[in-house]
């Protein structure tokens, strides 16, 4: 009977401890959900017809903000992209700015559509860390590289629609205390099992 309430009041200090510990509130680094895109109204200079409008696109990423990402696919799944881009989509994150940029590394960089050589894109995301903003005109543009007849065209979205939807995460004080209770569980059938 003693070794019981020795379990039990062991028990109960190991989950105070785990409440109020997890009280106490910890800045978030990892960003982690599904941005969705829609691009629409494109400018292009000189004036022409945008071949793809509107552009729609979903990216799911995870990623830590705590410091600057240069040009990198890890973490990023491309769901879905109903324009053509020459190599893989990458994003990079200037922590400073707050600043997320998804596009193709073909004109000199995920930021770069001036380059003139490939069909790439790049979305620009402010404020990633607190309440993700696409701003239009100007978030959205791609480009085109055609041979037949030969040009290059940047276009760049006018108007559009973004959504951010974070990505269920358990929260940490949830797992510990579910942690602790599985573990206490397990003691205590252990227990009976040698009493018997």
């Amino acid at each position: 009977m003693i070794a019981q309430l020795k379990t039990l009041g062991a028990l109960l200090a190991t989950v105070s401890f785990v409440l109020v510990t997890s009280i106490v509130p910890a800045e978030a680094t990892i960003i982690s959900g599904t941005y969705d895109i829609t691009a629409g109204n494109f400018f292009s200079n000189p004036l022409g017809l945008a071949p793809v409008d509107p552009v729609i696109a979903s990216f799911t990423l995870t990623f830590d903000n705590s410091a600057s990402i240069g040009d990198t696919a890890s973490g990023l799944t491309v769901n879905s992209l109903n324009i053509s881009v020459d190599g893989p989509v990458e994003f990079n994150y200037d922590k400073i700015k707050d600043l997320l940029t998804i596009g193709g590394p073909a004109n000199g960089g995920v930021t770069g559509l001036a380059g003139g050589s490939a069909n790439d894109f790049a979305a620009t995301i402010s404020n990633v860390s607190t309440s993700p903003t696409m701003g239009f005109p100007g978030g959205f543009g791609y480009s085109i590289l055609s041979n037949d007849p030969p040009f290059f065209q940047v276009f760049v979205a006018q108007t559009g629609s973004f959504t951010f939807t974070p990505a269920t995460v358990p929260e940490p004080a949830s797992l510990a205390l579910f942690g602790t209770a599985l573990l206490s569980l397990g003691i205590l059938r252990r227990r009976k099992r040698r009493d018997i």
